[in-house]
Protein backbone atom coordinates (compact mmCIF):
# COMPACT_ATOMS: atom_id res chain seq x y z
CA UNK A 1 0.00 0.00 0.00
CA UNK A 2 0.91 3.68 0.02
CA UNK A 3 3.43 4.67 2.69
CA UNK A 4 3.68 8.26 3.81
CA UNK A 5 7.16 9.67 4.19
CA UNK A 6 7.21 12.79 6.36
CA UNK A 7 10.70 13.74 5.22
CA UNK A 8 9.42 14.19 1.69
CA UNK A 9 6.09 15.68 2.75
CA UNK A 10 7.75 18.58 4.54
CA UNK A 11 9.75 19.44 1.44
CA UNK A 12 12.83 17.49 2.49
CA UNK A 13 14.09 19.32 5.59
CA UNK A 14 17.81 18.98 4.93
CA UNK A 15 19.04 19.35 8.50
CA UNK A 16 16.61 16.75 9.81
CA UNK A 17 17.54 14.37 7.02
CA UNK A 18 21.27 14.79 7.59
CA UNK A 19 20.91 14.19 11.32
CA UNK A 20 18.49 11.26 11.27
CA UNK A 21 18.52 9.41 7.96
CA UNK A 22 20.94 6.52 7.48
CA UNK A 23 22.64 5.32 4.29
CA UNK A 24 25.46 2.92 5.07
CA UNK A 25 27.31 0.48 2.83
CA UNK A 26 29.74 -2.12 4.14
CA UNK A 27 31.89 -3.94 1.63
CA UNK A 28 34.36 -6.75 2.01
CA UNK A 29 36.12 -8.68 -0.70
CA UNK A 30 38.92 -10.93 -1.78
CA UNK A 31 41.09 -10.93 -4.89
CA UNK A 32 43.73 -13.45 -5.84
CA UNK A 33 45.70 -15.04 -8.66
CA UNK A 34 47.47 -18.38 -8.89
CA UNK A 35 49.31 -20.10 -11.71
CA UNK A 36 51.26 -23.29 -12.40
CA UNK A 37 53.72 -23.99 -15.22
CA UNK A 38 54.92 -27.49 -16.09
CA UNK A 39 57.67 -28.28 -18.61
CA UNK A 40 56.35 -31.32 -20.46
CA UNK A 41 59.12 -31.72 -23.05
CA UNK A 42 62.01 -29.68 -24.30
CA UNK A 43 60.44 -26.51 -25.70
CA UNK A 44 56.92 -27.51 -24.64
CA UNK A 45 55.27 -26.17 -21.50
CA UNK A 46 51.79 -26.16 -20.03
CA UNK A 47 50.46 -23.27 -17.91
CA UNK A 48 47.24 -22.93 -16.00
CA UNK A 49 46.12 -19.66 -14.40
CA UNK A 50 43.24 -18.88 -12.09
CA UNK A 51 42.02 -15.49 -10.89
CA UNK A 52 39.22 -14.94 -8.39
CA UNK A 53 37.36 -11.85 -7.25
CA UNK A 54 34.73 -12.08 -4.49
CA UNK A 55 32.76 -9.20 -3.03
CA UNK A 56 30.01 -8.97 -0.44
CA UNK A 57 28.13 -5.73 0.04
CA UNK A 58 25.63 -4.96 2.79
CA UNK A 59 23.49 -1.83 2.53
CA UNK A 60 21.33 -0.19 5.18
CA UNK A 61 18.95 2.66 4.35
CA UNK A 62 16.68 4.23 6.92
CA UNK A 63 14.46 7.25 6.36
CA UNK A 64 13.39 8.71 9.66
CA UNK A 65 9.88 9.95 10.42
CA UNK A 66 10.04 13.71 10.92
CA UNK A 67 8.37 15.22 14.00
CA UNK A 68 4.96 16.79 13.51
CA UNK A 69 6.27 20.32 14.02
CA UNK A 70 8.15 19.92 10.74
CA UNK A 71 5.19 18.41 8.89
CA UNK A 72 2.33 20.73 9.78
CA UNK A 73 0.93 18.17 12.19
CA UNK A 74 1.06 15.22 9.79
CA UNK A 75 2.30 12.05 11.49
CA UNK A 76 5.06 10.57 9.36
CA UNK A 77 6.13 6.97 8.88
CA UNK A 78 9.75 5.89 8.86
CA UNK A 79 11.15 3.39 6.35
CA UNK A 80 13.82 0.69 6.68
CA UNK A 81 15.50 -1.12 3.79
CA UNK A 82 18.28 -3.71 3.81
CA UNK A 83 20.18 -5.20 0.87
CA UNK A 84 22.76 -7.97 0.76
CA UNK A 85 24.72 -8.48 -2.47
CA UNK A 86 27.34 -11.12 -3.26
CA UNK A 87 29.45 -11.24 -6.42
CA UNK A 88 31.85 -13.88 -7.80
CA UNK A 89 34.13 -13.32 -10.82
CA UNK A 90 36.55 -16.02 -12.00
CA UNK A 91 38.87 -16.41 -14.99
CA UNK A 92 40.56 -19.72 -15.76
CA UNK A 93 43.17 -20.13 -18.51
CA UNK A 94 44.89 -23.22 -19.93
CA UNK A 95 47.90 -22.59 -22.20
CA UNK A 96 50.09 -24.94 -24.22
CA UNK A 97 53.23 -23.21 -25.52
CA UNK A 98 55.81 -24.72 -27.91
CA UNK A 99 59.04 -23.02 -29.03
CA UNK A 100 61.67 -24.63 -31.24
CA UNK A 101 64.73 -23.46 -33.17
CA UNK A 102 66.01 -25.39 -36.19
CA UNK A 103 69.51 -25.08 -37.64
CA UNK A 104 70.02 -21.77 -35.84
CA UNK A 105 67.96 -19.92 -38.45
CA UNK A 106 64.41 -21.21 -38.18
CA UNK A 107 62.28 -20.30 -35.16
CA UNK A 108 58.84 -21.76 -34.59
CA UNK A 109 56.41 -20.73 -31.87
CA UNK A 110 52.97 -22.27 -31.32
CA UNK A 111 50.47 -21.31 -28.65
CA UNK A 112 47.14 -23.01 -27.94
CA UNK A 113 44.78 -21.67 -25.32
CA UNK A 114 41.43 -22.23 -23.65
CA UNK A 115 39.88 -19.57 -21.39
CA UNK A 116 36.70 -19.48 -19.28
CA UNK A 117 35.34 -16.37 -17.58
CA UNK A 118 32.31 -16.46 -15.26
CA UNK A 119 30.48 -13.71 -13.35
CA UNK A 120 27.65 -14.25 -10.85
CA UNK A 121 25.74 -11.93 -8.54
CA UNK A 122 22.88 -12.55 -6.12
CA UNK A 123 20.96 -9.80 -4.33
CA UNK A 124 18.51 -10.02 -1.45
CA UNK A 125 16.43 -7.00 -0.42
CA UNK A 126 13.87 -6.41 2.33
CA UNK A 127 11.73 -3.38 3.16
CA UNK A 128 9.23 -2.36 5.82
CA UNK A 129 7.86 0.94 7.03
CA UNK A 130 6.66 1.97 10.46
CA UNK A 131 9.12 0.79 13.08
CA UNK A 132 8.12 1.88 16.63
CA UNK A 133 10.50 4.87 16.56
CA UNK A 134 13.50 6.28 14.72
CA UNK A 135 15.94 4.53 17.05
CA UNK A 136 14.73 1.10 15.91
CA UNK A 137 16.03 0.70 12.39
CA UNK A 138 15.55 -3.01 11.73
CA UNK A 139 13.27 -4.19 8.94
CA UNK A 140 11.69 -6.86 11.14
CA UNK A 141 10.39 -4.19 13.53
CA UNK A 142 8.30 -2.52 10.83
CA UNK A 143 4.68 -3.06 9.86
CA UNK A 144 4.29 -6.45 8.06
CA UNK A 145 1.56 -4.95 5.89
CA UNK A 146 4.14 -2.70 4.19
CA UNK A 147 6.66 -5.47 3.59
CA UNK A 148 8.31 -6.06 0.22
CA UNK A 149 11.06 -8.60 -0.52
CA UNK A 150 13.18 -9.21 -3.58
CA UNK A 151 15.75 -11.87 -4.46
CA UNK A 152 17.55 -11.74 -7.82
CA UNK A 153 20.33 -13.62 -9.58
CA UNK A 154 22.47 -12.45 -12.50
CA UNK A 155 25.19 -14.29 -14.37
CA UNK A 156 27.14 -14.34 -17.61
CA UNK A 157 29.97 -16.36 -19.09
CA UNK A 158 32.66 -15.98 -21.73
CA UNK A 159 34.49 -18.85 -23.44
CA UNK A 160 37.48 -18.55 -25.75
CA UNK A 161 39.61 -21.04 -27.67
CA UNK A 162 42.58 -19.64 -29.54
CA UNK A 163 45.74 -20.53 -31.38
CA UNK A 164 48.77 -18.59 -32.57
CA UNK A 165 51.56 -19.61 -34.94
CA UNK A 166 54.74 -17.58 -35.50
CA UNK A 167 57.66 -18.46 -37.77
CA UNK A 168 60.80 -16.43 -38.29
CA UNK A 169 63.83 -16.91 -40.49
CA UNK A 170 67.15 -15.58 -39.22
CA UNK A 171 65.17 -13.28 -36.94
CA UNK A 172 64.55 -11.05 -39.97
CA UNK A 173 61.48 -12.43 -41.68
CA UNK A 174 58.34 -13.19 -39.73
CA UNK A 175 55.10 -14.94 -40.60
CA UNK A 176 52.30 -15.13 -38.09
CA UNK A 177 48.72 -16.31 -37.89
CA UNK A 178 46.11 -16.20 -35.15
CA UNK A 179 42.65 -17.66 -34.89
CA UNK A 180 40.20 -17.62 -32.01
CA UNK A 181 36.68 -18.82 -31.36
CA UNK A 182 34.83 -16.77 -28.75
CA UNK A 183 31.44 -17.29 -27.17
CA UNK A 184 29.40 -15.11 -24.82
CA UNK A 185 26.21 -15.89 -22.91
CA UNK A 186 25.25 -12.22 -23.26
CA UNK A 187 24.43 -12.77 -26.93
CA UNK A 188 21.23 -14.31 -28.30
CA UNK A 189 20.93 -18.08 -28.55
CA UNK A 190 22.30 -19.23 -31.89
CA UNK A 191 24.62 -16.23 -32.22
CA UNK A 192 26.80 -16.71 -29.18
CA UNK A 193 29.93 -18.00 -30.94
CA UNK A 194 32.11 -16.49 -33.59
CA UNK A 195 35.46 -17.30 -35.25
CA UNK A 196 38.00 -14.49 -35.66
CA UNK A 197 41.11 -15.23 -37.79
CA UNK A 198 43.94 -12.79 -38.33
Amino acid sequence: GFVRNSYLENGGNMLFGLDNNVANTKTRGLMGNIYLTVNLLKGLKFTTRQSLEWEQQYKTNFTAAAPTYLTNGVVGVNQARKENRQTFHTITDFLLDYNKQFNDVHNLSVLLGYSIEEWQRETLEAFRAGTPNNDIQFVGAGDPATQTNDNRFYDWGFLSMFGRLNYSFQDKYLIGATVRRDGSSKLAQGNRFGVFPS
